[in-house]
């Protein structure tokens, strides 16, 4: 999981043109809750119908969608190059993501092994290949 936290943070940083110091901490505070998840896991693992470290798990996730919103919103830290649909996919890709951890949390509750089968899904979903960068064209001819 760190591991895949980790690729996909280092290729959504590549995206940012610079940094400001609200950047800097929400990215501190993610860096914590990505520390923090073998405790978390562990305790999914032994209490599977423990709801709430469920919920306190779905709730860390969140906090990576808050450093992509800050950073892409009005291009205030993202390369003004970039074409906005190509900054639509991961804002609706992260949206969604939560909405369906979110969901996970809830369905646990009822069927704990279709709420974890949602979480492994998402998972996996990570593991492909992100999107390549689109630019605006500048409309030089060349």
């Amino acid at each position: 999981m760190i591991g895949i936290y980790r690729a996909n943070h280092h290729y959504l940083f590549k995206l940012f043109e610079k940094a400001d110091h609200g950047l800097n901490l929400l990215n501190l505070l993610f860096l914590f809750c990505i520390s923090f998840l073998p405790f978390p896991t562990a305790v999914l693992g032994d209490y599977l119908t423990d709801t709430a470290n469920q919920t306190t798990a779905a709730s860390f996730y969140a906090i990576g969608l808050l450093i992509w919103l800050y950073a892409s919103r009005g291009h205030r830290l993202v390369s003004r190059r970039l074409d906005p649909t190509f900054l639509r996919r991961p804002t609706v890709q992260y949206i969604g993501s939560v909405a369906l951890y979110m969901l996970a949390v809830l369905v646990s509750w009822i069927e704990f092994r279709l709420g974890l089968a949602i979480c492994i899904g998402l998972t996996l979903l990570y593991l492909r290949p992100p999107n390549t960068p689109a630019y605006i064209d500048s409309g030089r001819g060349g």
